[in-house]
C-alpha cells in the first residue's frame, strides 16, 4: 500500500534553495513492506523498511541547471504537503532525471537517507 503525500519540495544545492513545481510527491513516507516467510508452509511475515522517494519537477533557468539536479549526491531539502504537514529530507540523491523535449522542465526522482516529520 502506498503512503503518498503531495505538495512542494525545496531542495538546497550549494547553499541555493530551489522550489519544485506544484504536484510533487513523497512516496512511501516512512513505509514498511511486509513479506511472507514461506517454507513448506507460511510461517509468518517479516517487515522491511521501504525507502521514501521524492518525485518532483523543476523549471530550468533562473540560476538552476539540469546538471544541478542530476548531480545531487548528498543534499538536504524540505517537503511541504498540501495538507500542511512538513518533512525534512536529508541525504538526497538522484535516482533518475529526464529533461522535457523543450529543455525547460526536469522531471526527477530523488531518493533519501532520511525523511523526518517536522512539528
Amino acid at each position: 500500500m502506498s503512503n503518498k503525500r503531495t505538495g512542494l519540495a525545496f531542495i538546497e544545492i550549494d547553499g541555493n534553495v530551489y522550489e519544485s513545481m506544484k504536484d510533487s510527491s513523497l512516496d512511501d513516507v516512512m513505509g514498511i513492506e511486509a513479506t511472507a516467510v514461506v517454507g513448506v508452509q507460511v510461517y509468518g511475515y517479516s517487515d522491511e523498511p521501504k525507502a521514501t522517494v521524492l518525485n518532483a519537477k523543476f523549471v530550468i533557468g533562473n540560476g538552476i541547471t539540469s546538471d544541478d539536479i542530476k548531480n545531487i549526491t548528498d543534499s538536504e531539502g524540505q517537503f511541504i504537503c498540501d495538507t500542511g504537514e512538513n518533512y525534512l529530507l536529508t541525504g538526497l540523491f538522484r535516482m533518475s532525471a529526464k529533461l522535457d523535449p523543450a529543455g525547460h522542465v526536469l522531471d526527477c526522482k530523488l531518493g533519501m537517507t532520511s525523511c523526518t516529520p517536522l512539528t
